[in-house]
């Protein structure tokens, strides 16, 4: 099965920048093994995490990191919600 939206695959995509595309598999292989482990022990059904997972789980750090990336561009910043569309 290949499924191109889902955490495995935000995963593999977020790794092989760092750690090229052979260990970015690994890990994600590694990840799959503990899932399953997991799903046979506790008998549960798979709930995939979703490819924003990391976005929603860092989105503090991220504001933060591009706030400063910009500062050193010469940049001022301001962040504002902006209002959800209806």
């Amino acid at each position: 099965m290949k499924e191109n939206d889902s955490y495995l695959s935000a995963q593999y995509h977020r790794l092989v920048p760092h750690k090229g595309k052979k260990k970015a598999a690994i890990a994600v292989c590694h990840s799959m093994l503990i899932a399953v482990h997991y799903i046979l022990q506790k008998q549960v059904p798979y709930h995939d995490l979703g490819p924003e997972f990391y976005i929603r789980r860092n989105q503090e750090a991220i504001q933060r990191r591009c706030v400063r990336q910009l500062h050193q561009l010469g940049f001022q910043v301001e962040l504002t919600p902006r209002e959800k569309a209806a």
